[in-house]
């Protein structure tokens, strides 16, 4: 019962989720492991954006760090918003935004293990490839702890409010089909503070 307080869904509510047969245009990704530390940012984001209620139209998924159920997620949607820890320098709660297209794939190495690959590299190997963005929220710290360190807890809001600003620039892009910016231009790996 401690961990699913601690991860915030059971297996049975993943299970109830996949089963809705619901199609969105969109679904939100939460990725990360929340035994260790900032890594699971991802999936506290995508939980306080499902509790605000703000992205009624949206299906918003905390993935962990379970393949399988990220892709039987992936089968169901047709564009991919996919927030997770970043380690790229920036400074802790840095937000970074990263167009996921045909050319961000092919810079995706291929999986050398069947047992040890990324998210990205299993949608790269099984044809699973959505177009969407790559969300990257810099980590403070990674380590076995459960739960945000204390900087990136403080800078919490600041970053959920981030994300969904970006969610919401992507979904106005996504409606309008003859708009005069393409994808490319949409999200070239901007950051955020």
């Amino acid at each position: 019962m401690k961990l699913e307080a601690a991860f915030g869904r059971s297996a049975m509510e993943h299970d109830a989720a996949l089963g809705s047969g619901a199609t969105k245009l969109i679904t939100v990704l939460g990725i990360g492991n929340q035994i260790m530390e900032d890594d699971g940012i991802g999936n506290y984001v995508v939980k306080e954006l499902r509790d605000r209620a703000v992205f009624p139209e949206l299906r918003l998924e905390e993935g962990e760090t379970d393949t399988e159920f990220c892709l039987d997620v992936l089968e169901e949607t047709e564009k991919i918003i996919l927030i997770d820890a970043a380690h790229t320098g920036n400074l802790p709660g840095t937000v970074s935004v990263f167009q996921l297209d045909k050319d961000f794939f092919k810079a995706v190495p291929e999986a050398a293990m069947a047992h040890n690959y990324s998210l990205l590299q299993a949608m790269k190997t099984y044809g699973c490839e959505r177009a969407g963005l790559l969300i990257g929220i810099e980590a403070a710290s990674v380590n076995c702890r459960i739960g945000l360190s204390k900087v990136m807890a403080e800078k919490f809001p600041s970053i959920v409010d981030a994300v969904a600003g970006q969610i919401k620039n992507y979904q106005g892009f996504v409606r309008k089909p003859f708009a005069k910016m393409s994808t490319s231009q949409y999200a070239k790996g901007t950051a955020f503070e």
